[in-house]
């Protein structure tokens, strides 16, 4: 009983797969593809192809291979043509075959052809107009004038050291012109502070020339009668003090050298 009713199944579902074998249609596309379907017809200028009861597409003829899609469908409509068209003959006379009547075309009229669209007149393409050339703003008369304000007292500065140098060389005794050359100055400045002259060295050792720099100034203003917070403030603030030295009533006091152990 149960091989009944498994030969029974089997021939069911080879019945259900033949019958959708035969049902199915192929849909050629135009790219070469192939869309099998159920169902495939042409109407109002679209194909419509229902892939199953819940997929309907549409496309167009041009995304169609026509001859192929519905080749089948053409035989079958032929050979029904020709079916109808033989006529079993009679007994007695055969009878006369019918006159195949052609379809009536119906008259075309002439089409007109549309006039060619005239070529586009050539556009006469206008220069650019020329870019604004970005003018630099003035300068500002007031900032020029602080910058030059700014240099001229730098040079004031400048010059009034120089001839403060040239003047406290002139007082101990030097001539001014020693003051000008670099290093060869404070070589002699050394000699007016009473000095070892090989403390020279030490002023190219960083750090260390702070001290003997410091101690060469204040022994400096000692020479000419003045405090060691003077010669202190003459190491920092030249520029200001080098002139109250130079062109005060200071005095350059004696020629005695100083050792750097006498404290």
């Amino acid at each position: 009983m149960r091989r009944i009713w498994h030969l029974l199944l089997l021939a069911l579902l080879l019945n259900a797969t033949l019958a959708t074998a035969v049902l199915a249609r192929s849909v050629y596309l135009a790219d070469g593809g192939i869309i099998e379907a159920q169902k495939v017809w042409q109407e109002e200028g679209q194909i419509y192809v229902l892939l199953n009861r819940d997929s309907l597409i549409t496309f167009s003829p041009e995304e169609i291979n026509l001859q192929k899609t519905f080749a089948k469908k053409k035989q079958v409509a032929k050979s029904k043509t020709v079916a109808k068209s033989v006529k079993v003959p009679a007994t007695t006379a055969p009878a006369a075959a019918p006159e195949e009547k052609k379809p009536a075309t119906a008259a075309v009229p002439p089409v007109e052809s549309a006039p060619a669209p005239a070529a586009p007149a050539a556009v006469e393409k206008k220069p650019a107009p020329p870019r604004p050339v970005a003018t630099p703003a003035p300068p500002d008369p007031g900032s020029e004038m602080l910058a030059l304000a700014l240099l001229g007292g730098g040079l004031l500065i400048i010059l009034l050291i120089i001839a403060s140098f040239w003047k406290v060389f002139v007082k101990a005794g030097q001539p001014g012109w020693k003051s000008l050359i670099p290093i060869y100055n404070l070589f002699v400045l050394l000699q007016i502070a009473g000095c070892p002259s090989w403390w020279l060295l030490m002023f190219f050792l960083p750090v260390v020339n702070i001290y003997f720099m410091v101690v060469m100034h204040i022994r400096l203003a000692e020479k000419f009668g003045k405090p060691p917070l003077f010669g202190f403030a003459l190491c920092f603030l030249g520029f200001i003090f080098f002139p109250i030295l130079a062109f005060g009533p200071a005095i350059y006091e004696g020629e005695e050298s100083f050792a750097f152990d006498e404290g």
